[in-house]
């Protein structure tokens, strides 16, 4: 898959998931290499069968952006909110979550998820970026800010959080002289090489 022979993986797992059918790696890569070939509705039955036999919150993640591909999004929310609520918990599990509602324009819960994802793990830069690009949304561009100058003060050394975030603070300004600002802030950031 790392070499672009999405194909290849594809047949290579599948060979593997016949000889053993609870090989989470092989359900994992056949998943992945369906998905990448925009194959959804195909990678979701072995992800079932998988999961059937394997408690793994990897593979019901995947299972759950398999369902959400498919154009099945409330089977996908269901299965990713199990999967957010096991302990101890998986962390992509909330971010697919989070995906899958705000794809279904459910705002309000998307940034539910986030915050109590953030409660267990307060020092994910990912989350609170995720937060801080759906908060506008709510029209809470002040909070936003707030995260986001948070964010740019804690990451000055971290060098793929300024790409993402320019494009979230500058969307957050939305009167003239917040955008003066935030323009401003934007521009003091570090160069990165």
């Amino acid at each position: 898959m790392q070499t672009g022979q999405v194909v290849e993986a594809e047949r290579l797992a599948a060979e593997v998931l016949k000889a053993n059918r609870t090989d989470v790696g092989a359900a994992s890569i056949l998943a992945r290499a369906l998905m990448i070939q925009n194959r959804n509705e195909e990678a979701i039955a072995p992800l079932e069968r998988a999961t059937r036999r394997v408690e793994d919150p990897g593979l019901e993640t995947l299972l759950g952006a398999a369902l959400g591909g498919a154009g099945r999004r409330s089977e996908a929310i269901d299965v990713l909110r199990r999967t957010s609520a096991r302990r101890p918990p998986y962390l992509p599990a909330f971010q697919a979550l989070a995906g899958q509602l705000h794809a279904d324009g459910r705002i309000d819960e998307a940034v539910a998820v986030l915050e109590s994802a953030l409660v267990l793990a307060p020092g994910s830069l990912e989350f609170q970026l995720l937060l801080a690009q759906l908060l506008p949304q709510r029209n809470e561009r002040g909070r936003a800010r707030e995260i986001l100058e948070k964010l740019r003060s804690a990451a000055r050394d971290i060098r793929m959080f300024w790409p993402r975030s320019r494009v979230c603070c500058c969307s957050t300004a939305n009167t003239r002289p917040r955008r003066i600002s935030t323009v401003r802030c934007w521009r003091s950031a570090p160069t990165i090489p």
